[in-house]
């Protein structure tokens, strides 16, 4: 099983330290050493024969020294809590393992306060660990057995951290205001049909939480009129990476398709039910809208079948009083991200302004990968290609999103600016990740952000002068990377989309609303 083609890192600037796709078993230090209110991140994903990993807070890099919180998940048993002190593992505490999964995507917190260590797991906390070592005297990682951690990091203001909002924010969906379905094992047994309580009504909302599978083609989830499911009023099916139906089946015929989704990854899908139709949300951003075709009180039923883990299943009944808020998770898109090997020279968190040697300079069929995020309060950012590092260089691709107005395209060459291009800012949303790849063709310069292609730019400066890329303004990098053949790469093109990028760790980047309507592309 392969978890990392095709996917990108996006590592949110408050980790320190990543570390990117360790070799197992890895054992280092931990920076500054353990301290109340941080917390280590770990990304990953369990193999499909996975029986147990461990990852210990430990005294040492040595064989033999103190574990001070040793987490053992047995893959379908338990799992085991505990302390190793002076050559001897001490009371055992156990806690559930439904939360881990064959073949899913790991996204795991733990968080040190003054009375212990909190796990959290697919931002659900999930047990906690009370001291029993003195933190000071903690000062390594290790990490071991059947995992693949795609990067971890560390947090060092746990409580100040937006990702700690997010989490709390998450960790609420198990208040009243939720009524879960009962599901017996660590996953949903499909296909399945199930009577919604009370049937469906305007301002309910379905919330949905589980994992697409490692080789899946599709799944759907049907709210139906009954549970044979003679009509039904809503239908999403994600074929992935491929295409999104969205369907109205009414006396036996499908109408209408749109979009799309993703592999390998956990996901959390909200249906808020309006009075107009539904909204659906994934991963904490609005996906699309589907106006209603047949009535609410006729619908009692749901299904859901396919190449799909479903892990809970929630039905709020106020969605407009709820304490459960979609806005700040769009954040959602920490989760499995490896580097893709035809990504070279990768910069994590440069800080701004940037300015960096393109390496072997700018040439056809390159590509340059740029993932981010725009501040809520941005007003402009710019980046530049450019024929050196000192102010006053000609540059020759000049980008220059100016949020709540357009993309100024230019040029800059014997200390006069050319003629000005412009683009639709649309894809650029303040308070939203982004991620942009500039593709360098014989003609010119391709942009596509968020997987839809923006811009063309044709050439007017040699691209044997082009050597240095700079960045600044308004804007958090989170990486670049650089791909030295673009045909070659494992994104692939087609209709003015980049084929691959319309996963759920993409869409977490853009605030689109898809609706049925052509209009909206």
């Amino acid at each position: 099983m392969s978890l990392t083609n095709g996917s990108l890192i996006d590592v949110p600037s408050e980790i320190s330290h990543p570390i990117s796709s360790p070799e197992l078993p890895y054992v280092g230090s931990i920076p500054g050493g353990l301290k109340t209110d941080m917390a280590v991140i770990f990304q990953g994903a369990l193999p499909a024969d996975a029986k147990e990993f461990t990852i210990n807070f430990q005294t040492g890099e040595s064989d033999g020294d103190d574990i001070a919180f040793h987490i053992n998940p047995q893959i379908g048993d338990l799992m085991v809590l505990n302390s190793f002190r002076n050559g001897s593992w001490e009371t055992e505490e156990h806690a559930s393992v439904t939360a881990f999964a064959k073949e899913a995507a790991l996204n795991m917190f733990i968080v040190i306060n003054s009375e212990g260590y909190e796990i959290y797991v697919d931002g659900l906390q999930h047990c906690t660990f009370k001291h029993r070592i003195p933190l000071e005297n903690v000062s390594t990682l290790g990490i071991f057995g059947d995992v693949i951690i795609n990067y971890f990091g560390f947090i060092d203001n746990w409580s100040r951290s937006s990702l700690a909002v997010e989490n709390k924010e998450i960790t609420e969906i198990t208040s009243t205001s939720l009524t879960l379905l009962p599901i017996t094992s660590d996953k949903l047994a499909l296909p399945f049909v199930g009577t919604i309580p009370g049937g469906i009504r305007a301002d309910m909302a379905v919330m949905f939480y589980g994992t697409v599978l490692v080789d899946s083609n599709e799944f759907e989830i049907n709210f139906q009129t009954c549970q044979s499911s003679d009509d039904i009023a809503f239908n999403i099916n994600p074929k992935i990476v491929r295409v999104l139906v969205q369907s109205s089946l009414r006396n036996g015929s499908l109408e209408s398709e749109d979009f799309a989704s993703d592999k390998e990854a956990a996901f959390n899908m909200f249906v808020v039910i309006k009075l107009e139709g539904y909204e659906v949300y994934v991963n904490g951003l609005q996906y699309c809208v589907f106006t209603h075709r047949i009535p609410l009180e006729t619908i009692s039923s749901l299904g859901i079948r396919g190449d799909v883990f479903i892990n809970f299943i929630g039905f709020i009944d106020n969605w407009s009083s709820s304490s459960i808020k979609i806005t700040g998770m769009e954040r959602s898109c920490w989760r499995p991200i490896p580097i893709p090997s035809e990504i070279s020279h990768p910069v994590s968190n440069p800080a701004l302004p940037y300015v960096g040697a393109i390496p072997g300079k700018a040439r056809p069929d390159m590509a340059v990968l740029f993932q981010g995020a725009i501040p809520a309060d941005a007003n402009e950012f710019t980046i530049n290609f450019k024929m050196g590092g000192s102010d006053g260089e000609d540059i020759a691709f000049h980008i220059n999103p100016q949020l709540g107005h357009h993309v100024t395209l230019n040029s800059f060459r014997n200390g006069i600016w050319e003629t000005e291009e412009s683009a639709s800012d649309k894809p650029f949303t303040k308070g939203a990740a982004f991620n942009m790849f500039v593709v360098i063709k014989s003609e010119g310069y391709e942009v596509y952000v968020n997987g839809l292609e923006l811009c063309t730019f044709k050439h007017r400066i040699p691209l044997e002068n082009v050597s240095t890329l700079g960045i600044c303004g308004d804007v958090s990098i989170n990486f670049i990377g650089f791909i030295e053949t673009w045909s070659k790469f494992s994104f692939i093109i087609e209709n003015n989309e980049i084929t691959g990028m319309q996963s759920s760790s993409w869409r977490c980047s853009s605030h689109q609303t898809i609706s049925t309507s052509s209009e909206d592309f």
